[in-house]
C-alpha cells in the first residue's frame, strides 16, 4: 500500500485553487509509476524518493511544475520536458487540462526511477593512485649510506614514502633540504613516518606522559604547607585587629 506523507497532504491543501487538483493528479502519477518511492519535503516541495531523487513538484502563483533527477537522459515521448542545461527538466501546466494523463505521467515516473536503479547497480569507479614522485637526491644519497634505514624505507607505506619526499622536496633552500635529510634518515632509521607525532602508539605515549606530570604537580600542590598571607593582606588586617581594641576599652569604661 502506498504511504502518503502527511506534510505533502499540508502542501497541497495550501496550494492555490487551480494547482490542488494538478497537484493531485502528479501525486497518483508517482506512485503508480514508482509505487515504492517515499514522500517527502526537500527544498520545501514534495519529492519522490527510491534509489535517490526520482522527480518532484511544485506549486507557483500561475502554473504547476513537474521534475525528474534524471530527466536529461530521459526520453520525452509526450514532448513535455522543457530541457534546461543548469537544471532539472521541468514541464509546467497552468491548468488541468494542459496536463497528461495519469497513465502517460506514470510512464515519465517509471523511467526516473528505472534509471536510478541502472545507476546504484553500476560499480563506482576506483580513482587511479597517484602515482610515487621521485626521492630526491639528497635523500637517496644519505639512504645509500645508511643501510639500517634504506631498508625500512623500502618497506614503508606509499602515503609514509609520499610524506617524507614531499616534505623534502618543499625545501626551498639547500641548508633545509639537508636539515631535513638528516632529521628524515634518523626518523626512517627508527620506523617512525613523516608525522609520527600524530599516530596513535605515540600519542598515548605522550598524553601518559603529561597525565603522570599533572598527577605529579597535584601531588605537590597538596603536600606543600599552606602559604602565610603576603604583607599586603596583613596590613589591610591590622586595622582591624586596632578596632576591635577600640571597642574592648569602650565596654570596659565607667558609665
Amino acid at each position: 500500500m502506498v504511504k502518503k506523507n502527511p506534510k505533502v497532504d499540508g502542501y497541497i491543501e495550501e496550494a492555490a485553487e487551480f494547482a490542488r487538483p494538478i497537484l493531485k493528479r502528479l501525486r497518483s502519477a508517482f506512485h503508480k509509476g514508482c509505487p515504492q518511492a517515499e514522500e517527502t519535503l526537500k527544498w520545501g516541495i514534495p519529492t519522490f524518493v527510491h534509489n535517490g531523487i526520482v522527480g518532484n513538484f511544485a506549486a507557483f502563483k500561475k502554473h504547476v511544475s513537474v521534475g525528474f533527477w534524471k530527466s536529461k537522459e530521459m526520453q520525452d515521448p509526450a514532448g513535455i520536458l522543457q530541457r534546461r542545461a543548469a537544471s532539472m527538466c521541468n514541464a509546467k501546466f497552468e491548468s488541468l487540462k494542459d496536463v497528461p494523463t495519469i497513465a502517460v505521467l506514470a510512464e515519465y515516473v517509471a523511467q526516473a526511477a528505472e534509471l536510478n536503479a541502472e545507476a546504484k547497480a553500476k560499480p563506482k569507479k576506483k580513482k587511479a593512485p597517484k602515482p610515487l614522485p621521485p626521492v630526491p637526491k639528497a635523500l637517496q644519497a644519505a639512504l645509500n649510506k645508511n643501510k639500517k634505514a634504506k631498508a625500512v624505507f623500502l618497506g614503508m607505506s606509499t602515503t609514509q614514502k609520499r610524506d617524507y619526499i614531499e616534505w623534502i622536496d618543499e625545501a626551498k633552500r639547500e641548508e633545509t633540504v639537508q636539515k631535513r635529510v638528516a632529521t628524515a634518515l634518523e626518523w626512517i632509521a627508527e620506523g617512525k613516518g613523516r608525522n609520527w607525532k600524530y599516530e596513535p602508539q605515540h600519542t598515548q605515549k605522550t598524553t601518559g606522559k603529561k597525565s603522570k606530570s599533572r598527577s605529579a604537580k597535584k601531588a605537590k600542590k597538596k603536600a606543600s604547607p599552606k602559604k602565610k598571607p603576603t604583607s599586603k593582606v596583613a596590613a589591610k588586617k591590622k586595622p582591624a585587629k586596632k578596632q576591635a581594641k577600640k571597642k574592648s576599652t569602650k565596654k570596659g569604661s565607667p558609665h
